[in-house]
């Protein structure tokens, strides 16, 4: 018989439950996790950019007095503005690593660093976590659903160019400032101080974190209905953020006065431009800037990447249960003979999510997903209002500024409270009884289970996708290597990308690119007929030149842009060399529903910069997405050039016209046989038709078919 008392077993559990809890060990696991998840995997693009600018600087510079060379860095980083914007902390981040980085694959040390803000970020969002849910179980559940979220996991793999997790760390921080202040506003003082010097600090990092304080003046609105110290404070913050320049450029003028430098006419150094630093708004300056200065769109597809994120089953579960607490609430209410507001607003959710899961069924369209934003929103405001405030407020600037759907991380935060949140009271069941309370709490479970699975399978579809991506690029630049050439060798290729193969060639070989966004070198770019001729005319005669096509499906509205439009119109005369890889990468989807979605919706796992160079989408193999790319080598033979380029829809003119499929293309008419498949002008002009015929107009093709047929 055993001598064990069970009366110590509840306190076991209960003492294992502490441990687990313990913010050190929350620390300890997310930190070192992440380090052991990131460690022996090689960089990939946007990193690979730090890690070039590294080699320049050390063949420029020399390694010898890295203080000095940093202290360039940090003048240079506050006393101008970046074409990303005045962000003076990433800046001097950046510089750190450029000065530090020495090898195509981080560091111990540095994934050490960087599991510092990251172990940080999981201790910080469990505080903030516990402040709206009370069952230490599901507080740790909600760290996980958003620790282990898509856009964390692929954002954590890149962390020279950047460290992404800061900008919800901050606003962790930020917020447990402000509900410490609000518990204790006698002894507020200090932490109203803290609060502010950390918004100055995450203002500099990034131009976004003007939401924090907007986020915290919301909060306080409604919560207090007046003007107070924290208010008053936050306004404050909110003009620095909009004007982020001018607590700088008055230090360097108060510098300059102390000194006597950069009043001279000869000066021009970094004192000087930090004085001239522009008084302008951030939405003024860099990337936001060039945003907001296109034609005005509502980015809609914002709605559609964010409902995308969590695991669709988990949401449906969770908007299930949250309709049967409010329905259950209405009718006690409708019988006691009072009406709460709350559940009035619940009533108005549970119809829009209703009207948002047919419309999501049944139509293409965006409207469906921006009224599940709006049921969330309406959602998060009977859950907690600030948790209302909270979403709208960082999820509002992406519809007017939106580039990448891992920044959508910062949502998530709120997101995931609010989901956790509706789970706690479906798990606690207190308005239902019997085998109804039963169901809801089964519901419940079954979410939190596919949540959990779905969250996990995420890291893992990343660090396959990243590995087998920088893999792919390594292989190709070496098959690309061994080719005998005693020429310099020009390779034209049509993904972001193509710039990746610098990393294993030497200078002999010069990248371009056909596609005009997403690098930073446009005098590299060859995009129309002429500029190709011009580039043939002049390189051939002394150059190996190749065009490196990056062959994928491509979604039909980013195929004209992104696809090689000189191999897709066989603009010149190549010889084909064949494919040098195919890259695929598959991963496992616990939740079925992501399979059976829209490709359109799904994640890409990759480099976010890349989110065009890919495939990505279903797998033929049944719960598992892929990532591919076809990496095909043809040899420019010829310096003519044909004009006329595959862009734009092809339009069906005859079905069936003598046995020909007659189609339109870019004002050119085309006809195949009936029977061999969809049109497509690289197969056609590379004699994939058993016929092809081609005109300048209807009348001409209509004839050309008329004569095969005699």
């Amino acid at each position: 018989m055993s001598n064990v008392n069970p009366c110590t077993n509840p306190v076991s559990i209960h003492s294992a439950g502490k441990i687990f809890s313990n913010n050190i060990f929350i620390f300890c696991l997310f930190s070192l996790g992440f380090v052991l998840w990131r460690h022996g995997y090689s960089l990939v693009w946007d990193d690979t950019s730090v890690y070039k600018l590294a080699l320049q600087s050390a063949k420029d510079n020399g390694t010898e007095d890295l203080l000095a060379l940093y202290q360039k860095y940090f003048f240079a980083a506050f006393s101008s503005v970046s074409p990303s914007g005045y962000r003076p902390i990433a800046g001097l981040l950046q510089g750190f690593f450029v000065l530090s980085i020495d090898s195509l694959f981080p560091s111990w040390g540095h994934l050490l660093f960087i599991s510092c803000f990251i172990g940080g970020l999981a201790v910080a969002f469990k505080s903030v976590t516990a402040r709206f849910i009370k069952s230490r179980q599901l507080v740790f559940f909600c760290l996980v659903l958003f620790m282990l979220s898509s856009p964390i996991a692929q954002s954590n793999w890149i962390s020279y160019s950047g460290i992404p997790v800061l900008v919800p760390l901050f606003t962790c921080i930020g917020l447990l400032l402000y509900f410490a202040i609000g518990d204790n506003p006698k002894e507020g003082s200090l932490k109203l101080g803290l609060l502010a010097l950390l918004v100055i600090f995450a203002t500099l990092y990034r131009e976004f974190m003007i939401a924090l304080p907007l986020t915290i003046l919301g909060m306080e609105i409604i919560q207090t209905r007046r003007i107070t110290k924290i208010s008053l404070l936050a306004g404050i913050l909110i003009l620095f953020s909009l004007f982020p320049t001018v607590i700088p450029r008055l230090m360097f003028h108060m510098y300059s006065d102390l000194t006597g430098l950069g009043k001279r006419p000869e000066d021009n150094n970094w004192l000087v431009h930090g004085m001239n630093l522009p008084l302008k708004t951030t939405f003024q300056l860099g990337n936001v800037h060039q945003e907001l200065s296109r034609t005005f769109v509502i980015k809609e597809e914002v709605s559609r990447h964010l409902l995308s994120i969590p695991s669709p089953s988990l949401l449906i579960l969770t908007f299930s249960g949250f309709v049967s607490l409010v329905l259950v609430k209405l009718q006690r209410q409708i019988v006691a003979g009072k009406l709460n507001l709350d559940e009035i607003i619940g009533l108005i959710a549970s119809v829009l999510g209703l009207v948002t899961l047919a419309g999501i069924a049944a139509t293409h369209a965006f409207w469906p997903y921006h009224c599940g934003v709006l049921t969330l929103i309406l959602i998060a405001w009977v859950v907690d209002r600030r948790l209302a405030v909270w979403i709208a407020v960082y999820l509002g600037p992406f519809y007017l500024v939106y580039t990448e759907r891992l920044h959508l991380a910062y949502v998530m935060m709120p997101l995931s409270i609010v989901v956790v949140a509706v789970l706690e009271q479906c798990w606690a069941a207190q308005p239902f009884s019997g085998k109804p309370r039963i169901l809801v709490r089964y519901g419940a479970g079954i979410a939190i289970a596919i949540g959990v699975l779905d969250a996990f399978a995420n890291p893992i579809a990343v660090r396959e996708v990243m590995s087998q991506i920088s893999d792919g690029v390594e292989i190709v630049a070496d098959k690309i290597g061994e080719r005998p050439s005693e020429r310099p060798v020009a390779i034209i290729g049509n993904a972001v990308h193509v710039d990746e193969l610098r990393l294993y060639l030497n200078n002999n070989y010069q990248l371009l690119w056909t596609i005009p966004t997403g690098h930073d070198r446009p005098q590299d770019v060859v995009e129309t007929p002429e500029q190709l001729e011009k580039f043939l005319k002049a390189k051939l005669p002394t150059t190996d030149v190749y065009f490196l096509d990056f062959k994928q499906d491509y979604l039909p509205r980013k195929k004209d842009y992104h696809q090689h439009r000189f191999v897709a119109a066989c603009s010149v005369n190549t010889d084909d060399l064949g494919s040098l890889r195919l890259t695929r990468a598959e991963y496992f989807m616990p939740d079925p529903l992501r399979w059976f979605g829209k490709r359109e919706y799904f994640a890409f796992f990759g480099p976010p910069d890349l989110v065009d160079d890919f495939y990505y989408g279903p797998s033929p193999r049944p719960l598992f997405g892929k990532v591919e790319v076809d990496y095909h080598l043809y040899k420019v033979t010829s310096s003519e050039v044909k004009n006329w380029l595959p862009l734009g829809r092809v339009s069906i003119i005859d079905k069936n016209y003598l046995g020909f499929s007659i189609v339109s293309q870019n004002d050119r008419f085309f006809a195949v046989p009936v029977g061999e498949g969809k049109f497509a002008y690289d197969r056609a002009c590379r004699k994939g038709y058993s016929t092809f015929l081609e005109a300048s107009s209807y009348d001409e093709i209509e004839a050309m078919v008329n004569g095969v047929k005699r």
